[in-house]
């Protein structure tokens, strides 16, 4: 692929991020990442209804794998800075959109019991 390629997919992920919806899809896809996250960390720890000797295969099973343990670390820290960057980023737009809220006009003709 060609340096120009690159340079063209890069600017359209990025224009495609300066919109609400970039922000949105981010938020969405790292939403379902931390909680695939944490359906699989339940479904570890759930192990422990199993007996101590599968617990105890589970965690041999987890610390002979450091190196996808650091990798799946690295992907939730990502995935937690990037969900709550666009989270604000997104707050602010909306903010710049409707900078004082709509208030309600309260009808004076309007009664809470009937006149008799």
């Amino acid at each position: 692929m060609s340096s120009a390629a690159v340079d063209s997919q890069l600017h359209k992920a990025v224009r495609l991020y300066q919109a609400s919806i970039g922000k949105k899809a981010v938020m969405a896809v790292t939403a379902a990442v931390l909680f695939g996250y944490v359906v699989g960390h339940l479904a570890g720890n759930l192990q422990v209804y199993l007996g101590a000797e599968q617990m105890d295969r589970y965690a041999a099973f987890l610390h002979s794998m450091p190196v996808l343990l650091w990798g799946v670390r690295l992907l939730l820290l990502v995935c937690v800075v990037l969900h709550i960057t666009a989270s604000i980023q997104l707050t602010i737009l909306k903010q710049q959109a409707r900078p004082s809220a709509t208030s309600r006009r309260k009808r004076s003709d309007q009664t809470l019991l009937p006149v008799r």
